[in-house]
């Protein structure tokens, strides 16, 4: 595989990862938003909270792989992960 199509492959991935950061994002954003309306230390309080915890988890594993992708890619880019992940999702959408 030469590192151009490396690269095609290394981009996709990177761009996959990032909506998938995002979406983590607004989750954990709206968990945290109805975690803060609840009375501290109920039940209901402590399951937001490990769901928080959670969400945090995997959205930090996402940044570790996002960050570790992107410098496996052999040069500059052109493109940003915006023009990626839209170019991808046009693809999806064919």
């Amino acid at each position: 595989m030469t590192d151009t199509s490396k690269d095609d492959k290394r981009r996709h991935e990177v761009a996959d990862t990032s909506d998938r950061l995002m979406e983590r994002l607004t989750t954990l954003k709206a968990i945290e938003a109805e975690k803060r309306q609840d009375p501290m230390s109920t039940p209901h309080f402590h399951e937001l909270a490990e769901e928080v915890t959670q969400i945090s988890r995997d959205i930090f594993s996402l940044a570790l792989n996002e960050e570790r992708t992107g410098d496996d890619l052999s040069q500059s880019q052109a493109t940003t992960i915006n023009e990626e992940s839209d170019a991808l999702n046009e693809d999806r959408n064919d």
